[in-house]
C-alpha cells in the first residue's frame, strides 16, 4: 500500500506537553541521509529549510524544514524552480506561456479551457535540456541506492512558490503522481507536475487571487510509503476553531481518498493538553486505494463491511499522530495542516502547511460569469453538510472555501446553481450569503 494526502483547516494554536507512551507505534526518519547534490537543479531534504521557499516551493521547503527538525519524513529531494526556468526558457515555453496567459479572461470558460490545454500540451511535448535530465537521473539513482533499491518507488508532487503558505492554499489543485518507478518515468512525471500548474482550476484561482506574476514550480520527489493507513491532522479544530483540540482524519490505504473527499474518513478530536481522545466518529469507508504488488500501479479495492466499519487507527496510533502534529506546530509556531501515513507501525509525516481562517464563498457552480444576485440575510435552504477543507477568510469565490465528506454533492447540486460554500460551518446553502455572515472568531 502507498500514501500521500491533501486537506485544510483553520485558526490559532498553543503549547505541547510530553505525550504518554505509545508502545504500538515507532517513529522513523525513513532512511539514511542521502548525499548532497552540487546541482542547482536538485535540493535534498536535509540540505534545505523553510527559507528555501523561492527555490523549492512551499511543499518542498516544508519537507526540508521537517527533515532538519528531526521529524519522521520519508527521504527525497526537490527538482528546483531553476530546473523549470531552464526548461521553460531554453525551449521558448516561457514566452509562449506568457503570451497565452496575458489578457486571459478566466470567466470565459471556452477561452480558459483552450488556454489551459494549449499550455499543458506544449509543456508535455517539449524536450528536457540534457543538463536538467541528467541531474534528475543522478538524484533518482542516489535515492534508490539510499533506500536499498535498484529503482525506488517514489511520489512526485508539484511545489509552487506561493503554495502552502498562510495566505494562499493550492491544496488539491496541483497534480501528484504516485508509485513512479524508473528514471524515464520520473522525468515524465516531473513534466506532468509542471503542466499541472496550468489547469483551468489553477489558472482561475491565480487570477482571482491576484497572482499574476510568473508561475514558478518545483517538484518534490519522495520515497513512497507502503502505508497501511493515511490521513490528515489539523492542529486546531476546523469546525469550532478551538485551539485546545486537534482533529485527525484517517482511512485505509492512500490518503487521497481523505483529502479529495472520496470516502468519509474516521475522525478523532484530541485534547492537546494530555492527548486524551475527546470524541471519535468511525465512518463506513467503502473502498481504499493501494499499490498493486504485481504491477506497482494504484488500484481501488472495495472494503468488506467489517473492515469498512473498523477504525483506521488504534487509540495509541491516534495519540502518536497527535504527538507528532503538536511537535510540528511547536516547531513552526503556527497552526498546521499535516499529512501522515503509517507503514508497519511507523508514523511518517509526508507534508505540512500553515492553515488560515476557514472562509465563505458564493458562486455559480460552473466556470462562467457569476450571477449578480445580491447577498441576503434571509434564511436559505441548507443543501449539504460536510467538513470545512479550505482556508482563505471571507472570499468571493468558492476556490477558497471547500468541503469534503458531503457524500451527495454531485447528485444534489446542478450546473449553474448559485450557492454559498461555508467552510466554517461545513454547509452549502442555496443563494448568495456573502456579506451577510459574520467573520470567523478564534478561541
Amino acid at each position: 500500500m502507498a500514501t500521500a494526502v491533501e486537506s485544510i483547516a483553520a485558526a490559532q494554536a498553543t503549547r505541547v506537553p510530553a505525550p504518554p507512551p505509545t508502545p504500538e507505534v515507532t517513529r522513523d526518519t525513513g532512511g539514511a541521509t542521502p548525499p548532497a547534490s552540487t546541482s542547482r537543479y536538485v535540493l535534498w531534504f536535509p540540505d534545505g529549510s523553510k527559507d528555501d521557499l523561492p527555490r523549492a516551493g512551499g511543499k518542498g521547503a516544508n519537507l526540508c524544514e521537517m527533515t532538519r527538525a528531526g521529524l519522521p519524513v520519508p527521504p527525497g529531494f526537490i527538482i528546483t524552480v531553476d530546473a523549470w526556468r531552464r526548461f521553460a526558457d531554453g525551449s521558448g515555453l516561457a514566452a509562449s506561456i506568457a503570451g497565452r496567459v496575458a489578457g486571459l479572461d478566466v470567466d470565459d470558460s471556452d477561452q480558459l479551457r483552450a488556454t489551459s490545454q494549449g499550455i499543458r500540451t506544449m509543456i508535455l511535448q517539449a524536450p528536457l535540456p540534457d543538463d536538467v535530465a541528467s541531474a534528475m537521473r543522478d538524484a533518482y539513482t542516489a535515492l534508490s541506492k539510499d533506500v536499498g533499491r535498484d529503482a525506488a518507488l517514489v511520489a512526485v508532487r508539484s511545489s509552487g512558490t506561493v503554495e502552502d503558505t498562510a495566505q494562499f492554499s493550492f491544496a488539491g489543485m496541483f497534480e501528484s503522481t504516485l508509485n513512479v518507478r524508473g528514471a524515464d518515468a520520473l522525468l515524465r512525471s516531473v513534466k506532468e507536475c509542471w503542466a499541472s500548474g496550468f489547469t483551468e482550476r489553477l489558472l482561475f484561482y491565480r487570477v482571482k487571487q491576484g497572482l499574476t506574476g510568473e508561475l514558478l514550480i518545483a517538484a518534490v520527489v519522495q520515497k513512497m510509503v507502503d502505508a497501511d493507513r493515511a490521513g490528515v491532522v489539523f492542529t486546531v479544530n476546523p469546525a469550532t476553531k478551538d485551539s485546545r483540540y486537534l482533529v485527525i482524519e484517517g482511512a485505509w490505504g492512500l490518503g487521497e481518498v481523505v483529502v479529495l473527499g472520496r470516502v468519509t474518513p474516521d475522525r478523532w478530536e484530541v485534547d492537546k493538553s494530555d492527548f486524551t481522545i475527546a470524541s471519535r466518529n468511525v465512518s463506513r469507508k467503502e473502498f481504499m486505494l493501494t499499490r498493486d504488488p504485481r504491477t506497482g500501479e494504484t488500484v481501488r479495492i472495495t472494503l468488506e463491511e467489517e473492515q469498512g466499519r473498523t477504525p483506521a487507527l488504534s487509540d495509541d496510533e491516534v495519540r502518536a499522530v497527535a504527538d507528532l502534529a503538536c511537535r510540528v506546530e511547536t516547531h513552526y509556531g503556527t497552526p498546521q495542516d499535516a499529512e501522515w501515513a503509517i507503514e508497519g507501525g511507523r508514523v511518517f509525516f509526508v507534508q505540512t502547511r500553515p492553515i488560515a481562517t476557514l472562509g465563505i464563498g458564493a458562486a455559480a457552480l460552473r466556470f462562467g460569469r457569476r450571477s449578480g444576485e445580491a447577498a441576503s440575510a434571509e434564511p436559505r435552504l441548507v443543501l449539504l453538510h460536510g467538513l470545512g477543507a479550505g482556508p482563505g477568510g471571507l472570499a468571493s469565490s468558492p476556490s477558497s472555501s471547500r468541503l469534503v465528506g458531503t457524500r451527495t454533492a454531485t447528485s444534489t447540486l446542478t450546473d449553474g446553481m448559485l450557492v454559498t460554500v461555508n467552510a466554517r460551518d461545513g454547509t452549502v446553502t442555496e443563494g448568495s450569503l456573502v456579506g451577510a455572515l459574520p467573520a470567523p472568531r478564534l478561541t
